[in-house]
């Protein structure tokens, strides 16, 4: 459902219109195949992956789905330490052509 939603949203007149999807590396994330899961949901295609990189989001600080929990969190991003990337998704060429 979010990628059907979010691909609505995306500006039909410009190409650089994209949607953005940070995600940790490793188990269980990569088992949720969001690429495919993109692709299959809405009219969508990779247009870039790369590295997530905390420092370039001035205040950022993980936190889980749950908040910070002093027993189960840790600080200044420890948590993503093993990766995470960013998926920029855009919409497919004939997909944009077609608006």
């Amino acid at each position: 459902k979010f990628f059907n939603s979010a691909a609505k949203c995306l500006n039909k007149e410009s190409r650089g219109s994209a949607i953005h999807v940070a995600l940790k590396t490793g188990e269980p994330y990569k088992s949720w195949k969001v690429v495919q899961m993109a692709r299959g949901a809405a009219p969508l295609d990779l247009g870039n992956a790369l590295p997530f990189a905390t420092g370039a989001w001035e205040g950022y600080a993980h936190r889980r789905t749950i908040g910070f929990k002093t027993a189960l969190s840790k600080d200044d991003s420890q948590e993503l330490a093993k990766g995470a990337n960013i998926y920029v998704f855009v919409r497919r060429p004939e997909e944009a052509d077609d608006a």
